[in-house]
C-alpha cells in the first residue's frame, strides 16, 4: 500500500470518527420525555433506551475505527522505514547518487540482486568468515 493510499484511508476513518462523535453529541443533547404528571412517559423511556443502545454502538464503532487507525498508520510507518532503509544501502552501493531515490521497483529489483548473491552457501560461509560471524 503506498503513503498517499494509506493517508487518504486514514483521512477517511478520521472523518468517520468525527461523523460518529458528533451523532453521539446529538444523541447526548436530546432530553428524557417527560409527562403531564412528572413521570416519564413510556414513548420517552423506549426513545432513551434506543439512544443508549446506540451510543453504545457508536462508542465501539469508534473504538474499532480508532484501531484500525493505529493498524494503517504502524503499517505506514513500517513501510516508510524499509522504504528508507532500502534508498540508503541503494544510494551507498552506487557512488555519485547519493542524492538520487531511486524509482521503488527498480530498488526492489536491485535488493533482490543483492539477496540472490548470498543463495550460495559457500559464498555466504567465506563472508560471515570475513565478517567474524559463526553460521
Amino acid at each position: 500500500m503506498s503513503a498517499d493510499i494509506a493517508a487518504v484511508n486514514i483521512d477517511k476513518l478520521r472523518e468517520e470518527i468525527k461523523a460518529l462523535r458528533n451523532e453521539i453529541a446529538r444523541l447526548n443533547g436530546q432530553t428524557n420525555w417527560v409527562c403531564k404528571c412528572g413521570g416519564t412517559d413510556v414513548k420517552g423511556q423506549r426513545e432513551n433506551e434506543e439512544q443508549a443502545r446506540l451510543l453504545g454502538k457508536g462508542a465501539e464503532r469508534e473504538a474499532r475505527l480508532l484501531g484500525r487507525i493505529g493498524e494503517l498508520q504502524g503499517t505506514l510507518s513500517a513501510v516508510t522505514a524499509a522504504n528508507e532503509r532500502a534508498t540508503k544501502q541503494w544510494q551507498a552501493a552506487h557512488p555519485g547518487k547519493e542524492l538520487v531515490i531511486p524509482d521503488q521497483a527498480k530498488m526492489v529489483e536491485w535488493l533482490l540482486e543483492q539477496l540472490a548473491k548470498f543463495d550460495d552457501p559457500h559464498r555466504l560461509r567465506v563472508i560471515a568468515a570475513r565478517k567474524g560471524v559463526a553460521l
